[in-house]
């Protein structure tokens, strides 16, 4: 924060959040990390038909994603480019998943509770301090201020029941430090019934 200038506290916070100084050189402000979460283990997260989807249209699964969509643009939908794009697109899936796909292809029971001890969680523990779930983009807020953009600092959560696994969400509640040590999400210090609850309330949004 600096003190008197709301709007430029607020532009660099923007500029941040969206990694604009990730693609962009602005001498006055160094890049303090990626915008976008570490893809080391995202074949733990999500599977490959997912990550095709994803890469191919953000937006289609998340309308207020701040990922770019680098393909179907203006200067590249022409027919000859189209079959290069399909190409480049699962290319770039083969390289994340290198290693093969580890998401656990079934929603085990163990990992999962009572759905609407879930939600009731949701709103008690402070994830709405940093999350929203809201699949239409017609009542998003609009973000006038950094206390407006600060409740939506993580991601909407909206269609985790259709991207990834019961056993990837509990133990990224558990502990999500361990999936990525540099992660801003805080350990809710959840009993292992609390996160069993919210996982499903979660699951429970699909796309």
């Amino acid at each position: 924060n600096i003190a008197h200038a709301d709007k430029l506290t607020m532009g660099l916070t923007l500029i941040e959040k969206n990694g604009c100084n990730g693609c962009h050189k602005i001498n006055s402000l160094e890049s303090r990390r990626k915008a976008g979460p570490d893809l080391a283990r995202i074949n733990e997260k999500v599977d490959k038909d997912w990550v095709l989807k994803w890469i191919k249209n953000p937006k289609g699964f998340r309308h207020n994603t701040r990922m770019p969509s680098f393909f179907g643009q203006s200067n590249n939908s022409e027919p000859e480019l189209i079959e290069r794009n399909e190409t480049e697109i699962a290319t770039i899936v083969e390289y994340l998943f290198r290693d093969g796909e580890k998401k656990n292809k079934r929603n085990d029971r163990k990992y999962l509770g009572d759905s609407g001890n879930g939600e009731k969680i949701f709103g008690k523990v402070g994830c709405k301090g940093c999350h929203i779930i809201e699949p239409n983009p017609e009542n998003m807020p609009e973000i006038t201020d950094q206390n407006q953009m600060l409740k939506q600092h993580g991601p909407n959560l909206i269609g985790l029941g259709s991207k990834t696994s019961a056993k990837w969400i509990f133990n990224w509640l558990k502990d999500p430090s361990s999936y990525w040590h540099e992660t801003r999400m805080p350990n809710l210090r959840l009993s292992d019934s609390e996160a069993r609850d919210l996982t499903s309330y979660l699951l429970s949004f699909e796309n």
